[in-house]
C-alpha cells in the first residue's frame, strides 16, 4: 500500500516539475522587446511623431506577447511602461491644430508655464506656488497638466524637477504678450478658424458660414466681438439705390427728377452721398426715393455686413501661427 502512496506523490511531483519547465520554455519563446526597439520608439516620440501611431505599434507587440503572468509586464517590460505613460495622450492626444491650441489656451497650463519660466520646480513646489496664487489643485491634477506639456516638448523632467525647454521658453514669452486665455480652452477650433479666415480678407456672414457651421456662427462672432478680436462694419451706408430705368417713363416732380438724374447709371449710391449731391436733407431724400421706388424707377439693395480683424485680432493670429510653427519644428 505504501508503494502506491509513494508512486502517487512522485507522480504529482513530476507533473509539477514538468509544468514549471514548460512555463520557463514558454516564456523563453515569447518575443522580448530589445533595448533598440525601446530607444527607437522613444526617439520617434521625441521627434514629434504622432503618439497614436507609436501607441498602436506597442499595442501590436503586446497582442503577440501574451505573457504567462501579467506581473511580467509590470515588473520587466519597458514597452508596457512606455505604453502606459503615453496611453491617455495617444488616445486623446494633441495631434491636430485644434488640440494643440486647446492645450496652450488652458489657463492653468499658462500659469504653470509662467511659474516654471521664472524658476524650475518640483511638482510639490509648483503646487505650493500655485496655491499661493489662489489655484488649488491636487498633485495628480497638476501631473496631468504637466504631462500634456511634456508631450509637446515644452517641458522636460529632470529627476523630480520640471523645467522649460527651448520651445517652452519661446511659447511662454508669446503667451506673456498675448491673451490666449480669452479664447475658449476646450473648443472645436471655430474661433481660430474665423480669425484665420479674416486674416486674409474681410468676410461677410455667408463667407464665414462656409468655414464653420452656420448654427454656431452667430455665437462665435458675438464672442469674438465681445473680446475685441473682430469688428463689424457699422457703417450706416449699407443701403444703396440703383436706377431701374434709363429714363423716366412717368411724370416726376422737379425734386424727384433731380434725384433720379443724380443716381449713377451703372453704380449704386448711398442715401448720404445722394443727399449731398442734390442738396437736400437725408430725411427728404429718403421720402423721394420711396416715391421713386413705388413708381418703379429706383431699386434698393442692401450691402452685406462685413467682419474684419481688429489690431488685437491681427496680433493674436500672428501669435497663433508662431506657436504652431514652434511646436511643429
Amino acid at each position: 500500500m505504501w508503494f502506491e502512496v509513494l508512486g502517487g506523490c512522485l507522480g504529482e511531483t513530476l507533473i509539477r516539475i514538468t509544468y514549471v519547465i514548460l512555463l520557463m520554455l514558454y516564456s523563453l519563446l515569447q518575443p522580448t522587446p530589445s533595448k533598440d526597439t525601446y530607444n527607437r520608439l522613444i526617439a520617434r516620440l521625441q521627434a514629434g511623431e504622432n503618439p497614436k501611431e507609436v501607441y498602436e505599434e506597442i499595442e501590436e507587440y503586446c497582442r503577440q506577447c501574451n505573457p504567462s503572468n501579467p506581473m511580467t509586464c509590470l515588473e520587466s517590460c519597458e514597452l508596457w511602461t512606455l505604453k502606459k505613460k503615453n496611453q491617455d495622450y495617444a488616445k486623446n492626444g494633441v495631434g491636430n491644430e485644434t488640440d494643440l491650441l486647446n492645450t496652450i489656451k488652458n489657463t492653468r497650463r499658462i500659469r504653470i508655464l509662467k511659474n516654471l519660466s521664472a524658476q524650475p520646480s518640483s511638482l510639490k513646489d509648483l503646487q505650493q506656488k500655485l496655491k499661493e496664487e489662489g489655484l488649488y489643485r491636487s498633485q495628480n491634477s497638476l501631473s496631468h497638466y504637466l504631462m500634456s506639456l511634456v508631450k509637446l516638448h515644452l517641458l522636460e523632467e529632470e529627476g523630480k524637477v520640471y523645467r522649460l525647454t527651448e520651445k517652452g521658453i519661446k511659447i511662454s514669452e508669446i503667451i506673456d504678450k498675448e491673451t490666449f486665455q480669452e479664447l475658449p480652452s476646450e473648443s472645436k477650433g471655430y474661433e481660430e478658424a474665423v480669425l484665420k479666415t479674416l486674416n486674409n480678407r474681410a468676410c461677410t456672414y455667408a463667407d464665414l458660414a462656409a468655414v464653420i457651421p452656420r448654427k454656431v456662427l452667430s455665437r462665435v462672432l458675438r464672442r469674438l466681438m465681445l473680446k475685441s478680436f473682430i469688428v463689424k462694419d457699422s457703417s450706416c451706408d449699407r443701403v444703396f439705390y440703383f436706377l431701374a430705368k434709363r429714363r423716366p417713363t412717368r411724370r416726376l416732380s422737379p425734386t424727384e427728377l433731380r434725384i433720379f438724374h443724380a443716381i449713377p447709371k451703372n453704380d449704386g449710391i448711398s442715401v448720404r452721398e445722394l443727399s449731398g449731391r442734390v442738396g437736400i436733407s437725408i430725411r427728404r431724400t429718403y421720402k423721394y426715393l420711396r416715391r421713386l421706388r413705388i413708381k418703379r424707377h429706383v431699386l434698393k439693395h442692401k450691402k452685406d455686413v462685413t467682419f474684419t480683424l481688429s489690431p488685437k485680432g491681427i496680433s493674436l493670429v500672428k501669435s497663433i501661427n508662431t506657436v504652431l510653427n514652434i511646436i511643429a519644428d
